[in-house]
Formats: structure tokens, sequence, C-alpha cells
């Protein structure tokens, strides 16, 4: 099943994203997601026993924890 077959969901016209997707996002494994949800940083929901992300809050997480800062070089 290619990406555009996939069911997306959606809370009040908000794109919900699941952890495939966020993993291929973030270039990291599920156990990372789930350090980020441990530690508060990466808010999420569970509907059905399933794990969700609001496509705002990634991107919030994305900018907040992610970004490197950006410096003068070689500092």
């Amino acid at each position: 099943m290619d990406q555009s077959e996939r069911t997306r969901y959606e809370i009040n016209g908000e794109r919900l994203l699941n952890n495939i997707d966020l993993c291929f996002m973030l270039s990291c494994s599920k156990r990372t997601l789930q350090r980020f949800q441990a530690s508060g940083m990466l808010p999420h929901r569970r509907i059905d026993q399933k794990t969700y992300y609001l496509e705002s809050e990634v991107r919030n997480f994305i900018r907040e924890y992610l970004k490197k800062p950006t410096g003068e070089p070689g500092k």
C-alpha cells in the first residue's frame, strides 16, 4: 500500500500522524519517539491503542527541540 492509499485521520481538520509517518519524517526509530514522549517533549494521543501526533505539535517539536542553533562558524 503506498502513501496515497493509506487512511488519513484528522481532528478538527488537523492531520494526525502515526508512528510510521513520524519515524520516516524524523529519520528515527520508534523507540526514539517513545523517549521523546516520555520526556514530555513530544505531545501525543492514544486512539484505539495506537499513537498519533497532531501535525502542528510535531512542527513545534521540530522547531523547538530538533533545529540546531545557527551561530558563528567554529563556535
